[in-house]
């Protein structure tokens, strides 16, 4: 556990480290990774800015994987932590299929809410706080939807863009 911490510390993994912590995946692979959220109110573009993670009261729900494999991990049901919002909106799995990943939802009767899916690159298979602000945006859909069920699709990354592994480069 000692040596996954190090190798994280500076939020990015070498190929030696990626050697060294073999399960991690190998980076040679040319896959990229992905994470997906689906949230209420606007993306967030910037994930290195002031506003750099959704909150629990935003987060409906989340999917990562890879252009290898397409979901590896995902919210069971919403993960939202308020009870009024989880009431308004009942959501699907998110799904993955060419090159898009999709959401299904139902708004409750009488209800209008502003809800986003969007898609970001990530360095790495894995996901930690310390290296969310290093995920570079790719994609999001958002709409103020009325009762009634809806869908949002968002376009995610294509297999070897090296814009994540490239970083910000608006420097």
């Amino acid at each position: 556990m000692r040596a996954l911490a190090e190798a994280l510390s500076d939020g990015r993994l070498t190929d030696a480290e990626r050697d060294a912590l073999g399960f991690l995946g190998d980076g040679a692979t040319g896959e990229t990774y992905y994470q997906v959220d689906f949230v209420v109110g606007e993306p967030i573009e910037n994930l290195r800015g002031p506003n750099g993670t959704y909150r629990n009261d935003e987060l409906l729900r989340f999917a990562h994987g890879s252009t290898a494999e397409p979901i590896t991990r995902r919210s069971e049901g919403e993960f939202i932590t308020d009870e009024s919002m989880a009431d308004r909106i009942e959501s699907r799995n998110i799904t993955v299929e060419n090159g898009t990943a999709t959401t299904t939802f139902t708004v409750a009767d009488g209800e209008s809410v502003t809800l986003t899916l969007a898609s970001y690159e990530k360095i790495g298979p894995g996901w930690s706080p310390e290296t969310e602000a290093q995920q570079t945006f790719v994609d999001s859909d958002t709409r103020t939807f009325e009762s009634g069920t809806h869908t949002l699709t968002v376009d995610l990354p294509d297999e070897d863009d090296s814009s994540a592994e490239d970083g910000d480069k608006s420097n």
